[in-house]
């Protein structure tokens, strides 16, 4: 039987997209044999540590990573008449790819508070593609 591994999946920390809660996806990879599971929250890494840390112990090999918009122009807020705007998933697949995601994340969060802090709650902003390029190592490709 051929094992699966879901790679692509919001918890509870994607505020727009996600509603499942660690220990569910914990759960469920259990529950359906899978040897590991990976999150994907969009733009944010707030349940990466939870989240290994419930996998680990429950034998599940976790897989950290991040849905984020990609722009070809500067961080800014995302637009939706803007053409150029693209999802990307990025998966650590060691120390150093866990590094630059956490720095990516960041930078996505720092840039919002400093433009735009009154609206930080309703905000989707993206990472440029030369910000991508200076943290692009430790990925899976």
């Amino acid at each position: 039987m051929n094992e699966f591994v879901h790679l692509h999946l919001h918890s509870h920390y994607s505020l727009l997209d996600g509603a499942i809660k660690i220990d569910d996806i914990i759960n469920k990879a259990i529950e359906f044999g899978m040897p590991s599971v990976a999150i994907t929250d969009h733009g944010n890494m707030f349940g990466a540590i939870e989240f290994y840390e419930k996998a680990v112990k429950k034998k599940i090999k976790p897989i950290i990573g991040c849905e984020m918009y990609v722009s070809k122009s500067d961080m800014k807020l995302k637009n939706a008449s803007e053409k150029y705007y693209y999802h990307l998933i990025l998966l650590a697949k060691d120390d150093e790819g866990y590094r630059n995601l956490s720095k990516l994340a960041y930078l996505i969060k720092s840039d919002t508070i400093k433009k735009y802090p009154a609206k930080l709650d309703f905000l989707i902003t993206s990472i440029s593609i030369s910000s991508l390029a200076a943290y692009a190592s430790g990925f899976f490709a």
